[in-house]
């Protein structure tokens, strides 16, 4: 009698450890249970953002060549030191308006800085400078700048944020027309500091290529 209550009580303590084991998730099997204990959580991989926003931007590029769209805001770009390309992809991501020379104030206009020969501004589809191969040395006049692209050269004032036109300026303002038609004020302007041009640049397709 004694003999069989013993197997009854062994038998009954086999069955709580087994349930205790199971509760916790554990197999008994200290192989498979590690292995279940140490993994690692998976990350969800970072989305990409650009450094660019609606508010006015500082960027520093480096050596690599760069595709960079400055949004709103009248941002400060230095592209650094490889073959670069600025956007604009839209109206009102720089200065947008007539530019009286050394009058207007360029309220958020886009200073590019490290712009060179090779390096590429690429307009927006609406600004439909078709006709434009080279450009006007001249600041554009409301009215008569259809069609027109301007590479200007000066010297921009960052007190009072406007720009001389002179010939012997250390300063390019780039200029264009941004709706293809002769209505005053359809201008926008993005300087390109200390940068001068020596030749005309082209325009293909609405690409600026510097020289």
């Amino acid at each position: 009698m004694i003999k069989y209550i013993y197997k009854i009580f062994v038998f009954s303590f086999f069955i709580i450890i087994l349930s205790v084991c199971g509760s916790n998730g554990s197999t008994g099997d200290p192989s498979t249970d590690s292995a279940v204990s140490d993994a690692a959580p998976v990350e969800a991989e970072p989305e990409l953002t650009s450094p660019f926003t609606e508010q006015a931007d500082t960027y520093t590029g480096d050596a690599s060549d760069e595709s960079l769209t400055p949004l709103g805001g009248g941002d400060s770009v230095d592209v650094g030191t490889g073959t670069d390309t600025i956007n604009y992809t839209a109206t009102g991501q720089t200065f947008s308006g007539f530019v009286s020379p050394g009058t207007t104030v360029l309220t958020g206009i886009d200073i590019i800085s490290g712009m060179g020969a090779g390096d590429k501004i690429s307009l927006f589809a609406e600004a439909m400078v078709t006709s434009a191969t080279g450009v006007s040395p001249n600041l554009l006049i409301s009215g008569d700048a259809r069609d027109l692209i301007a590479l200007v050269r000066g010297n921009y004032d960052e007190t009072t944020k406007q720009f001389t036109e002179i010939i012997t300026g250390a300063d390019t303002l780039l200029q264009w027309d941004l709706n293809g038609t002769g209505v005053g004020g359809e201008l926008e302007s993005v300087l390109l500091k200390s940068y001068v041009q020596t030749n005309a640049s082209q325009r293909s397709n609405g690409v600026i290529t510097l020289q």
